[in-house]
C-alpha cells in the first residue's frame, strides 16, 4: 500500500508467523528497498511463543481475551508457535540508512508496549510512531488506551492523526484504532 501512495524510500518489515512471514517474504522479494525479518519485537530478546490466530492477523506473544474473540471469532487461538523476538534497539543499527526521516509502525496485537521499551535507545531518532491502540481489553497485560498514550506522551511524541481499525461488527463499537503521532519539537 505505501508503494503504490508514492512512497519509494526503505522499508523493513518484522513477521513472526511463519506463513505470514513467506507471504510477505513472497510480497518484498522485487523490491529492492524492502527488507523483511522474521522475527518478532519485544522488550527483550530470546525465545517465546506466540499465540496463533484463525484469522493470522490477530496472532499474539499475549493471550487473546473473551472480548475479542466474541467480536471476531475467526480470531480464536487455533495452536501456538516458538517464535524468536528482538528488541528494536538491538537491530535498528544495522538497519538504520540514515534516513532523515523515520516512521515506526508498530502493530503487535497487545505488545506495543513491549515493543516500545525495546526500542528506548533508537526512539529519539524516530519521528513518526503509528502505533495500534485498545479501546477495550482485548488482551492479557495489554496497556490500555489511557497508559498506552501517556506512555507515547512521555516518550516524546504528540498526536497527529488517528485511523480506525477493528470495530464489533454486531453492535459497531471501535475497539481499535491506529494512533499517528509525531515527535515533539524541542522547546
Amino acid at each position: 500500500m505505501l508503494r503504490r501512495l508514492g512512497y519509494g524510500g526503505r522499508m523493513v518489515s518484522f513477521e513472526p508467523l511463519h506463513d505470514a512471514f513467506q507471504r510477505l517474504q513472497r510480497a518484498a522479494a522485487s523490491d529492492p528497498l524492502w527488507e523483511t525479518r522474521p522475527l518478532a519485537c519485544g522488550a527483550r530478546t530470546g525465545p517465546a511463543t506466540l499465540h496463533v490466530a484463525g484469522n493470522s492477523e490477530s496472532s499474539s506473544l499475549l493471550a487473546m481475551l473473551p472480548a475479542h474473540v466474541a467480536a471476531e471469532p475467526r480470531s480464536a487461538c487455533v495452536g501456538e508457535q516458538s517464535v524468536t523476538v528482538t528488541t528494536l534497539d538491538a537491530v535498528f543499527p544495522g538497519l538504520h540508512g540514515g534516513e532523515q526521516q523515520v516512521w515506526l509502525k508498530i502493530d503487535t496485537q497487545g505488545s506495543e508496549a513491549q515493543v516500545l521499551h525495546g526500542a528506548a535507545q533508537i526512539l529519539p531518532q524516530v519521528q513518526w510512531l503509528q502505533i495500534e491502540l485498545s479501546l477495550r481489553p482485548l488482551y492479557a497485560e495489554a496497556l490500555e488506551f489511557d497508559k498506552m498514550q501517556a506512555l507515547v506522551g512521555a516518550l516524546g511524541f504528540d498526536w497527529f492523526g488517528l485511523e480506525p481499525g477493528f470495530s464489533d461488527p454486531v453492535t459497531g463499537e471501535l475497539l481499535q484504532l491506529d494512533g499517528i503521532f509525531k515527535r515533539r519539537a524541542a522547546p
